[in-house]
């Protein structure tokens, strides 16, 4: 594979990862791009803090480097990400994914496509997915011992974004900068219809999820991987493994600009929740019943919609 550093940002990488003839052998990748008609497939690594505003962080993908394009539908994918960073981190990444695919629309004369970092004018073709896998303490010992052990490692407060604080000393008053004490999301978000209400208070249209028990056993994961998992190693503490798994979560929240009206304030697994027919795409990413494209069975899930 090639690997070339994104200079502008210095902390971002294209990689291209499918073969590449002698000839192209030390060109750069917007070299080969060209050569092959843009037919190298590219691995893009982009380092970044997610404490930090999230629109530097679209400010990074959306580099001509990385071509991240806000106005196609896109899926974020977040495994035991958000439990780790402060809770307002959280909230303001989750709500920037949100938003990331309102984009301006470009003047009919223009050939270009306006577009801001979480924010403009909703389109309305794309929509935005983002799936979660995220433990979730509930209020049970089990949970609590999922804390403690995090707490005795000290994570389960992480410093937050600078703030202003007020120091006093004998020669001046002064403000300094320092990041504040937080604690972490995984901390206040304990429960499936936590994590789901938090998902459609960020904006996302309808949030759908599972714990992983219910995922397991009903649907979620096909019937060939569950037998294929069991014949790789046996169980014999179904009881500690049936636990565990209804302390971690799947959920899947979507946001269809411009394309669906929900009822408000629903939080359910009635089977009439879980009716899209007719909506946007993606939104069907959180259907229940026997055509869920994810496999979310009714009664062993929950739905939430947006107010």
């Amino acid at each position: 594979y090639n690997c070339e550093l994104n200079q502008d940002t210095g902390s971002s990488y294209v990689i291209s990862i499918k073969p590449i003839s002698p000839k192209q052998q030390g060109d750069t990748i917007d070299a080969i791009n060209d050569d092959t008609n843009n037919g190298v497939s590219n691995y893009h690594l982009i380092g970044h803090d997610l404490r930090s505003p999230p629109s530097s962080l679209f400010a990074t993908l959306t580099h001509t480097k990385h071509g991240y394009n806000q106005s196609i539908p896109t899926l974020f994918v977040l495994e035991c990400v958000v439990m780790y960073l402060p809770n307002e981190a959280s909230w303001d990444l989750l709500r920037c994914l949100a938003d990331s695919g309102k984009v301006e629309k470009a003047p009919p004369s223009s050939s270009t496509h306006g577009q801001e970092s979480c924010g403009g004018v909703a389109n309305d073709e794309p929509f935005v997915a983002v799936v979660l896998y995220d433990p979730i303490p509930c209020h049970d010992r089990f949970g609590s011992l999922m804390i403690e052990n995090l707490s005795r490692a000290g994570i389960t407060s992480r410093k937050g974004r600078n703030t202003r604080t007020s120091t006093t000393s004998n020669n001046d008053d002064s403000n300094t900068t320092s990041p504040s004490q937080q604690q972490l999301s995984l901390v206040i978000t304990r429960t499936l219809s936590d994590q789901l209400a938090k998902l459609t208070e960020c904006g996302f249209d309808i949030a759908t999820g599972c714990d992983m028990n219910d995922a397991y056993n009903y649907g979620v994961i096909p019937a060939s991987d569950v037998r294929r998992a069991s014949r790789c190693e046996m169980l014999d503490e179904l009881e500690e493994f049936t636990l565990l798994m209804r302390h971690y979560c799947l959920a899947i929240g979507v946001v269809g600009y411009g394309r669906s009206k929900n009822d408000g304030g629903r939080n359910s697994n009635d089977e009439r929740d879980g009716s899209l027919e007719g909506e946007c795409v993606g939104l069907r990413l959180c259907e229940v019943g026997e055509d869920s494209v994810m496999g979310f069975k009714k009664g062993h899930c929950t739905i939430a919609h947006r107010k």
